[in-house]
């Protein structure tokens, strides 16, 4: 931004107030995570919005799909109650097989391998145990996936471009709503080089619009550059304008007096 002209009255021991600018904090273009197609656009110019608020959904329909699948697979536990089932009569033909060895009424080798479908069935409970802590996992991977397709605002401001529009297709980092945040709003103004050492950060100020607006608010100092331009021998400085309710328009000029601390 160029430097902002100022006066400053010969001979007087006191300088005319300075030329300032009120700016967003910031201007946050906003894209989506994925790309497809736009199901819905739920903002328009102008609208006020939270931070996340949902701005832009894209078609979802096969990441439900998904997230359904694993997640029925996750809060099932057919397979570990099944498991269970056969591990309590593996383990009761293990009982019956050993009291007919102990009898000499059955072989030795018919209790090895009732040890063996014993150790195979615990073995098969703890894989299906594993299996629905994965889908557990899959659905969480699912559920992300899911709210990539949703796209929300950052922070609260107000939306100022939409170029998103049902029914089209977004790629990724196409940018789909442009939002201004606006509180607190950014004062903006070249100093000249007799103000350098005289302000300080946390210094609050009186910002007056210009007419035909006739605002007036306090700011504070939050940023006093330290390079200096050459061509116009000023200096930035910025000032922090608290604007909670959204009521002071942003792009407006305005004058702040550096002699006349509040």
């Amino acid at each position: 931004m160029k430097p902002l002209l100022f006066l400053l009255l010969p001979g007087a021991a006191a300088a005319a107030p300075l030329d300032c600018l009120i700016e967003p904090r910031a201007i946050v273009e906003i894209a989506a995570a994925d790309e497809g197609r736009i199901e819905e656009v739920l903002v328009a110019r102008g609208d006020r919005v939270a931070e996340g608020d949902v701005l832009v959904r894209l078609d979802d329909e096969m990441q439900r799909l998904q997230l359904a699948t694993v997640r029925s697979r996750a809060e099932s536990d057919l397979e570990v109650r099944a498991g269970e089932t056969r591990l309590e009569l593996r383990e009761t033909e293990l009982a019956r097989a050993t009291q007919l060895a102990a009898r000499n009424a059955g072989a030795a080798t018919a209790v090895d391998e009732a040890r063996i479908e014993v150790a195979l069935t615990e073995i098969a409970i703890e894989e299906a145990r594993l299996a629905r802590t994965l889908a557990g996992i899959e659905a969480e991977q699912a559920e992300a996936l899911l709210e990539r397709r949703v796209v929300r605002s950052p922070s609260d401001g107000i939306v100022v471009a939409v170029e998103a529009a049902r029914g089209e297709y977004a790629g990724q980092q196409a940018i789909l709503v442009t939002l201004a945040q606006i509180d607190p709003l950014h004062v903006e103004v070249f100093a000249p080089p007799q103000y350098f050492n005289r302000l300080s950060l946390g210094d609050s100020y009186m910002v007056r619009q210009t007419t035909p607006l006739e605002g007036a608010y306090m700011a504070t100092v939050s940023v006093v550059d330290q390079i200096f331009d050459a061509a116009s021998n000023t200096f930035g400085v910025r000032l922090d304008l608290p604007n909670p309710d959204g009521t002071i328009p942003a792009g407006t000029r305005c004058t702040v007096d550096f002699d006349l601390p509040e």
